[in-house]
């Protein structure tokens, strides 16, 4: 069996390793993916507990802002003036 030619230095370089790919792995991207839904999930549990642990929701209706514009509007016909959304 013949013996393993091992290459030649060229005098005055050196030799380096080599570089890195500067774009990450697919392994290091999904990892760092898991991580920050992690991080977002567990933001979410912390500062809304109410809508992850008792099934409750955010509600401002439109019924709503219709009963606060109510008292305007009374207030308005009252003064023999038709309301209108926005006046201005």
């Amino acid at each position: 069996m013949a013996a393993k030619k091992t290459p030649k230095a060229t005098p005055g370089v050196r030799a380096t390793r080599p570089v890195a790919s500067p774009r990450p792995s697919l392994p290091g991207l999904r990892y760092e993916f898991l991580v920050a839904a992690l991080v977002m999930a567990l933001a979410i549990c912390v500062l809304y507990p109410e809508l992850v642990f008792q099934d409750k929701i955010f509600f401002a209706g439109d019924n709503q802002a219709a009963e606060s514009f109510s008292s305007v509007g009374r207030k308005a016909l009252e003064n023999g003036v038709y309301p209108v959304w926005n006046p201005y």
